[in-house]
């Protein structure tokens, strides 16, 4: 019998199999977490409007990176982070424009230390 899985499965795995070596991601749900999607940003609250960070450039000196798997376009897949509002939540991209802005279910990833996908 033959197994199919998805890669945002794989994904979903590895992260969770990576989180006992330490923290490597926060996951967030389109539905609960994400709040708004802008052309050149995130915003998630839940996860980052805090004054729990070190700086707007926390994530960046972590080398993090924004994963959307399942955005509209493979171009709005992948964007490395840039700046965090910590008062709003924030989260700004280094890289082009994003085209798909719509917020519904996607789950977006920020990944830390480099770990980036592949397939994106």
């Amino acid at each position: 019998m033959a197994v199919t899985s998805t890669l945002a499965q794989i994904l979903r795995r590895t992260i969770r199999e990576l989180q006992v070596v330490g923290e490597v991601c926060v996951l967030v749900d389109g539905a609960t977490a994400l709040t708004a999607l802008a052309t050149g940003s995130v915003t998630i609250p839940s996860f980052y409007q805090s004054t729990n960070y070190k700086g707007s450039n926390d994530l960046s000196s972590k080398s993090a990176v924004i994963i959307r798997m399942t955005a509209a376009s493979v171009a709005d897949a992948e964007r490395f982070v840039g700046q965090i509002t910590n008062s709003s939540g924030l989260v700004a991209h280094t890289g082009a424009n994003y085209a798909d802005t719509t917020v519904g279910t996607e789950i977006v990833y920020v990944l830390y230390y480099g770990v980036r996908v592949a397939d994106c």
